[in-house]
């Protein structure tokens, strides 16, 4: 394949661009007298009326309920309207002339947990020194037997509407919701609540909800513990020493450190302090893991791995991102890779410590979607302005004091705020297909707040860079099998 032949994802989704601009000039290209146009949803109806020096014949109101008739547009009419093309002269563009009433959905049933289901969302508080109280985080949530876990708040009915053409436009009906209990979790009596049956750990799995034993060790995991599997969740208050194995069916939490040692979870871990693993400690989640520092050890997640201060020459490897923001913290050293985003302070080190970056997978579309927005703003602002100044020419209008001069004036205010409304919705139209097309692909990024140093290597899918020069607060990420360099954003 020659360099002309080859094709990026941003080409397919300007192509995708010009598509839309295609069927937007074909909904103005009509040499009709009166061109009705219905919205996707039927329910707005608009007519663009030719100026008389354009036709041969005399047009009014009565054609333009004729031509909507015709279209089979028969309910939410605006009279008034139908009359200002004709007083003001919005000829050639767009005018809104019938609503339809849109249906009201209804809302669905939902279940009001009492625990957090979310622990990804946990707030991390720091001090002045970057140190945080991992004892105040309490991954391993505790729920005493008899507490009610979870309320079911019933649905709300919709309420249907009526479109343009006059028929009936369906709302979404409000889904009700079945809550699914698994072990130690029961149902109440009317069915609304779910109450636990044991004093444990409230988990939701695959919309299961149960309540799982916790395994608590009051101090290390030595050999007067040994190691342990359990099917539940385990909280340490203490240290897992060298050589032992902590694993767990759900989520994990040490209060304290984490040696040369192997511990696994089924859900999240919480590491308060740091893993010192000799390069053979181990720690791996299906979900996330939460841990101070990181030395000489290997982590694993199946979703994100957030480091709290640093990591020293060790391998990191998250299902989606990984995140280190304490203003002092740094990555030196080892491998990271992740399938999204890679965030942190600082890379590498002032010595050119080989650190490795591998990261998941687009100038040209930020370019058109900032360029789209901006546009779309600068006409907001311009309407406003415009709906002020007509809001007062109308005012005066309908008491009998517009001056003469300012009738001519809202003949041009009209038009032009109907003009500006119709590109708003095109463009409006446009940034969201384009965003559509954009959020559909996944591509792989390296943040750095701080900096970059040399001996630091960024490797993607089709494309690696050797960082040569120190960098601040930049970004790299892969662009037409090129990895491109780009500011902290």
């Amino acid at each position: 394949m020659n360099a002309k032949d080859k094709s990026t994802w941003e080409d397919d989704i300007i192509r995708s661009l010009d598509g839309f601009d295609k069927r937007i000039a074909d909904k103005h290209d009509s040499d009709a007298a009166v061109t009705v146009h219905i919205s996707d949803d039927n329910l707005k109806a608009s007519v663009k009326v030719r100026p008389p020096v354009e036709c041969d014949q005399d047009i009014d109101a009565k054609d333009v309920k004729k031509a909507l008739k015709a279209a089979g547009v028969v309910c939410g009419i605006d009279e008034d309207a139908i009359r200002e093309i004709f007083l003001y002269g919005s000829y050639n563009v767009f005018v809104p002339v019938a609503h339809g009433v849109a249906p009201t959905n209804g809302i669905s049933a939902r279940i009001d947990y009492k625990f957090n289901t979310k622990k990804d969302d946990i707030r991390l508080e720091e001090d002045n020194y970057g140190n945080v109280d991992h004892h105040e985080l309490n991954l391993v949530q505790s729920v005493a037997e008899g507490a009610v876990i979870a309320e079911k708040i019933p649905p709300r009915p919709g309420k249907p509407g009526t479109d343009v053409m006059g028929s009936e436009t369906p709302a979404l009906q409000g889904r009700d919701v079945d809550i699914v209990v698994g072990e130690n979790a029961e149902l109440s009596e009317d069915g609304q609540s779910v109450i636990s049956k044991i004093c444990g750990q409230p988990i939701l799995r695959d919309g299961k909800l149960f309540v799982s034993p916790v395994y608590e060790v009051a101090g290390d995991v030595d050999f007067a513990i040994g190691n342990i599997d359990f099917d539940g969740s385990v909280l340490v208050h203490g240290n897992v020493l060298a050589d032992f194995k902590v694993k767990a069916v759900y989520d994990i939490q040490v209060k304290g450190n984490v040696e040369k040692a192997i511990v696994e979870a089924g859900n999240d871990i919480l590491i308060g302090g740091g893993l010192y693993g000799l390069n053979e400690g181990t720690i791996v989640a299906g979900g996330s893991v939460t841990i101070r520092s990181v030395e000489s050890g290997n982590v694993e997640a199946g979703r994100n791995i957030t480091i709290l201060q640093a990591s020293r020459h060790s391998n990191l490897t998250a299902g989606e991102n990984i995140i280190l923001n304490n203003p002092r913290g740094s990555i030196i050293g080892g491998k990271i890779v992740c399938g999204k985003i890679c965030d942190v302070t600082e890379l590498g080190s002032t010595s050119f410590t080989e650190t490795i970056v591998e990261i998941g997978l687009g100038p040209k579309t930020m370019k058109i979607r900032n360029e789209l927005s901006r546009e779309i703003e600068e006409k907001r602002e311009k309407r406003e302005k415009i709906n002020l100044n007509l809001k007062t020419l109308l005012k005066q209008k309908k008491e009998g004091t517009l001056p003469a001069e300012k009738e001519e004036l809202l003949r041009k205010i009209i038009p032009a705020f109907h003009q500006l409304n119709d590109e708003i919705e095109e463009q409006s139209g446009k940034l969201r297909f384009l965003m559509d097309k954009i959020n559909a692909l996944k591509g792989g990024i390296c943040k750095v707040r701080n900096v970059v140093h040399p001996g630091v290597k960024i490797i993607t899918p089709n494309a690696s860079l050797a960082v040569k020069d120190e960098f601040s607060f930049c970004s790299f990420s892969e662009h037409k099998e090129e990895i491109m360099f780009g500011p902290y954003g």
